[in-house]
């Protein structure tokens, strides 16, 4: 069993180091149990009132009360389990509720994933938005044996108010383990929706075990239809280090295309890595510059340092160094 109530905010630690703290309060109670043999359940219920965070124009994101409650029950023997949900929402918008139930089987090499959803226009969780206005199932399939890794799905959704996404979905991966150093694959997505508006993505990759390191070349492809388009090549590098050090390093291109606007072209270096300082101590760190010219271009740089280890018996200390700089047209 757990409860909070407490101030609400928002942690940002992606680029700099914040807590933005909002004007809105914010409580949570749940449970956890076993209620019998092969069966476990749990139930949550999280309530705000007030502004959660700011938005990009400072306004409130989530003004007055919102309440929520989430009831799930799952079914596991050996290979097979299936999980049942559901949720309901109340907001000044109006109550929504939405069930889903997933299951999964293993037979033999295979792997088997299907379930059904139904979740209902304005379905909230707190105050952040949730999948929703949507109905449908979805079916996977994945293989795994020997040098062979392969998958493959089918999402069908329907819009409930009529005025959402109707349409399909498609994935599929495969990788193949030529050798023990070299490894391939590529992977592709499909989404059709009714109506017109397909779009697709593609991706094909290489891995490759040298006396460098472990390397990896990528090439990204996707096409949302209407003049909207990118690409990426990237090579990532790890490089063979001693035990308790490692080094890793990113090289990247991509392209933007947008619907009347010219192209927007992008270069990133990357570095990542860590040190063991003795026996107790261990730093560890991520650098990168970036560089673009075009209408959504970015330009900056990132580093982030930590040190962390033991001083003493029953004491530990970290410390962190944080610098960015950057643009954005």
């Amino acid at each position: 069993v757990y409860a909070a109530f407490g101030r609400a905010g928002v942690f940002d630690g992606t680029r700099t180091v914040g807590f933005e703290l909002g004007d809105g309060e914010v409580a949570a109670l749940g449970a956890q149990w076993r209620p019998a043999p092969n069966w476990t359940a749990s139930a949550a219920l999280l309530s705000n009132d007030g502004r959660i965070a700011a938005d990009s124009r400072g306004g409130a994101l989530t003004p007055g009360a919102t309440q929520a409650g989430h009831w799930a029950a799952r079914w596991s023997s050996g290979a097979d389990s299936v999980q049942f949900n559901l949720l309901n929402s109340h907001s000044r918008d109006g109550n929504a509720s939405g069930g889903w139930i997933d299951a999964s089987a293993r037979r033999g090499r295979f792997r088997h994933d299907a379930g059904v959803f139904s979740l209902d226009p304005g379905m909230a969780w707190g105050a952040l938005p949730v999948n929703q206005d949507a109905r449908g199932g979805y079916y996977r399939l994945g293989y795994q044996y020997g040098r062979w890794l392969w998958n493959a799905g089918l999402d069908e959704i329907r819009s409930i108010s009529g005025r959402g996404f109707d349409g399909r979905y498609a994935t599929a991966f495969a990788r193949y383990q030529a050798s023990t150093r070299l490894g391939y694959g590529a992977s592709a997505s499909l989404r059709h929706a009714d109506g017109g508006g397909d779009a697709y993505s593609v991706q094909g990759f290489a891995d490759y075990r040298s006396d460098w390191g472990q390397t990896r070349l990528q090439l990204d492809r996707a096409d949302a239809g209407g003049g909207e388009r990118s690409w990426q090549a990237s090579v990532d590098q790890a490089l063979p280090l001693p035990e308790g050090q490692h080094l890793s390093l990113s090289l990247a291109y991509a392209e933007l295309g947008q619907r009347g606007l010219e192209a927007t072209r992008s270069a990133s270096v990357s570095l990542y890595g860590g040190l063991r300082l003795g026996q107790r101590w261990n730093l560890d760190g991520n650098a990168r510059w970036t560089r673009g010219d075009g209408p959504s271009a970015t330009r900056g740089s990132d580093i982030n340092l930590g040190l962390s280890g033991a001083l003493a018996r029953g004491w530990t200390l970290s410390a962190a160094l944080y610098q960015s700089r950057g643009s954005q047209r």
